[in-house]
């Protein structure tokens, strides 16, 4: 597949333009990921039992975002074609520990486009989550993930990470 054209971004009080169609793109994700939990071919507890916020709270949730210093959000636009969003991550990490004087890091959040997943999008926002993780003390980054997830799951452990339960945990220089 030919490489598609993106510009990413590091969401900060200059580019509040973008946080409404962000918003509703991180909205539109979570409402389907989170539509219920299957069981076969059931579904139940419609959104797990939550109401999914209304876009106006997902606004002020990035508007937040921007005056937190342990959290970084960037985001992908496509360069042509309307400009759309199509890639998210959304990271932060811990307090400092007092013995070991470092950090962990955590993906709170991590989406591409369908049409963009082939290309080095991916990759090239996980290298800058994990750029901003090492450069804040974060030797280690742990990684949420669905057991269904089985490429990305094999990704981080074949670059050192281990599986504990649902969780991927390793070190940062895998990127």
């Amino acid at each position: 597949m030919k490489e598609m054209g993106y510009t990413i971004t590091e969401v900060n009080k200059k580019n509040k333009d973008d946080f409404k169609e962000l918003a509703e793109c991180m909205r539109t994700i979570q409402w389907h990921n989170e539509r219920g939990i299957f069981a076969g071919n059931v579904t139940f507890m419609g959104h797990q039992g939550y109401d999914i916020p209304k876009l106006k709270e997902y606004i002020e949730f990035i508007k937040n975002i921007v005056n937190i210093p342990s959290a970084k959000l960037f985001f992908a636009k496509e360069d042509c074609c309307g400009e759309k969003v199509v890639g998210v991550a959304f990271g932060g990490f811990t307090e400092e520990a007092e013995e070991s004087k470092t950090r962990c890091g955590r993906i709170m959040f991590f989406w591409v486009n369908p049409d963009f997943r082939k290309t080095k999008l991916p990759l090239t926002l996980y290298k800058k989550l994990f750029g901003w993780f090492k450069k804040n003390n974060c030797p280690n980054v742990s990684v949420t993930f669905n057991p269904f997830q089985n490429d990305m799951s094999r990704f981080f452990v074949k670059n050192g990470y281990r599986v504990a339960n649902v969780e991927l945990v390793g070190p940062v220089e895998v990127m």
